[in-house]
């Protein structure tokens, strides 16, 4: 039983044959969702709940089986499928799956209490048009202490892909710290220029500059 949800013409729950059925089944097929919600084009959808790494289209031939979806880089975790269209704000969809699990967090383990509160923070200065260049960076930095290494798309020498199951490595006791980051990772990973259009750029100051604003402070002082 899969539950699927977002922008497809029939929401709902429905029973799939594992490992044959793929979710250009899911999504497009008659016998299920019927496709997207008002003939819109697919942008992204995830494929095992909130905390799931994000697919695209690219992926859409994948069976549902965790076989094959977790060595793509995801997994199907609760088996609710969450689609993406075209009209989709990419960075505030990342923020509402962010939010929730930085609200449920328990508070043990600190990278997840600290990591996940300043990952909702830094999501939602972005979201309102507060945020800067640098933040994105400093996205990637907070979540590399929650999911140390590679994420998602370290090589699997054995399967031949570029990805591995996630979550590659967390810091903490359970996987709610892991599930803050995801849709950040994948949010940014995959539609970094959704990002880039809503920070400011910082403004370097040329030295040239700042020593032209030294003399003058200097010839005021001996004036």
């Amino acid at each position: 039983m899969v539950a699927v949800s977002g922008h497809v013409k029939r929401p709902g729950v429905f029973e799939i044959i594992n490992g044959i059925t793929t979710f250009r089944d899911l999504i497009f097929g008659e016998e299920f969702c019927g496709g997207i919600k008002n003939d819109n084009k697919l942008k992204a959808f995830v494929p095992g709940g909130g905390s799931a790494p994000w697919f695209t289209a690219d992926q859409l031939d994948l069976p549902f089986e965790a076989s094959q979806v977790g060595p793509a880089g995801s997994m199907l975790g609760s088996g609710a499928v969450i689609v993406m269209d075209e009209t989709t704000d990419i960075p505030a969809a990342a923020l509402t799956l962010t939010h929730f699990y930085a609200h449920e967090s328990c508070g043990k383990c600190t990278p997840c209490r600290e990591g996940g509160t300043w990952l909702e923070r830094i999501m939602r200065r972005i979201v309102d048009g507060d945020g800067t260049d640098a933040d994105l960076q400093q996205l990637l930095e907070v979540g590399a202490m929650i999911c140390p290494g590679d994420f998602p798309h370290a090589a699997n020498e054995k399967l031949g892909l570029t990805a591995v199951p996630f979550p590659y490595k967390m810091t903490t006791i359970c996987f709610v710290g892991p599930s803050a980051f995801a849709p950040v990772h994948s949010a940014l990973t995959l539609f970094r220029s959704e990002f880039e259009s809503r920070v400011t750029k910082r403004v370097t100051i040329p030295v040239t500059s700042v020593s032209s604003v030294k003399t003058v402070a200097t010839a005021g002082v001996h004036s």
